[in-house]
């Protein structure tokens, strides 16, 4: 020390730059991405992390972190996206290519195979979806009068595109209830929603 005295025989703790926890999703986006594989859907998913990721020891991600990825649509089935793109920047942005007419409402990621700047490697994760385009209209909404019947919603939006429907009772709280692909040329949709008579709310159509 200071004053001439040996240190020998003491010991530091162990120091952790940053957090141990590894890195978590805090967003995705959906967006229009053109020239994917064969087989991919018109849009990709825009990953968003707290922090920036790689592969283990500052690697490239590889095909064991992209089955680790789970993409959930509105019915609750899960697919595995179809690629990476922009990768080797070790941001905290990772984007997916996914598979040609899902759907998908929420992700999920499997614990240790996403590693911050720091190698700590990722817990299980997940975070909902949300999208960068434009939402459908809604055109019409047709009423089965029965005691247990369905509403019809008719959709006017983008050609040929994908879409999550949602309902809401107060127009705070959406539940995803189902998907449906506009007409490749008029972009018109439409969605049978079962219900009971009493339950009033409404509807949105986002990609």
């Amino acid at each position: 020390d200071i004053n001439g005295n040996s240190l020998t025989g003491l010991v530091s703790p162990t120091v952790t730059v940053g957090s141990s926890a590894g890195p978590a999703l805090i967003n995705a986006y959906l967006f229009n991405q053109a020239g994917g594989p064969a087989g991919s859907s018109p849009r990709a998913l825009q990953l968003v992390w707290n922090g920036g990721v790689t592969g283990p020891r500052g690697g490239d991600l590889g095909k064991a972190a992209l089955n680790a990825i789970r993409l959930i649509d509105c019915d609750g089935d899960r697919h595995t996206p179809l690629g990476f793109d922009d990768l080797g920047d070790g941001d905290n942005y990772v984007e997916l290519y996914i598979p040609e007419g899902i759907v998908v409402s929420r992700v999920e990621v499997d614990a240790n195979f996403f590693y911050d700047p720091a190698n700590f490697p990722n817990q299980f994760t997940s975070v909902e979806v949300t999208s960068l385009l434009p939402s459908a209209q809604a055109v019409e909404l047709q009423y089965d009068l029965s005691s247990v019947g369905f509403n019809t919603v008719h959709f006017l939006g983008t050609p040929a595109l994908p879409y999550r429907i949602f309902f809401s009772a107060d127009l705070k709280n959406w539940n995803c209830i189902g998907s449906a692909t506009a007409d490749p040329d008029t972009g018109a949709f439409f969605f049978e929603h079962m219900r009971e008579l009493e339950q009033i709310g409404f509807y949105r159509a986002t990609p």
